[in-house]
């Protein structure tokens, strides 16, 4: 998949309002010798529904080596700036371990874009 094909797949989560719920989806399977995905999820931002993009989503991993300089996570960073960050996780049962964030997204992921997106990254 392209640079052009992964942006216009995320972009069609990120029209319109915000989805009022919160959802932890199953985990999806995708280890590397980069990561190992362990939770998926999203939530919302105080305001609901008449926040637009007002969504997080989040990929909870196991780092086991830093994937930061991998040319297709410099050309995604490039392209959405400060609309996606590796982040560390400070609370829950996930504690010490890191997210994937994608801001400003409005409808909830499926396993299906959490996919394609890890594959992009690590191709």
């Amino acid at each position: 998949m392209e640079l052009n094909e992964i942006i216009i797949r995320l972009n069609q989560f990120r029209d319109g309002e915000t989805e009022q719920n919160w959802v932890m989806d199953p985990p999806i399977i995708f280890e590397n010798d980069y990561i190992e995905v362990l939770r998926i999820d999203s939530s919302n931002v105080a305001g609901g529904s008449c926040v637009i993009n007002g969504k997080q989503w989040s990929v909870i991993v196991r780092i086991k080596k830093d994937f930061r300089n991998k040319p297709n996570w410099i050309k995604l960073k490039s392209e959405l700036k400060d609309d996606i960050n590796v982040t560390k996780v400070t609370r829950g049962e996930n504690c010490g371990n890191s997210g994937i964030r994608l801001y400003r997204m409005s409808r909830n992921m499926d396993g299906k874009i959490i996919k394609e997106l890890l594959e992009f990254i690590f191709e």
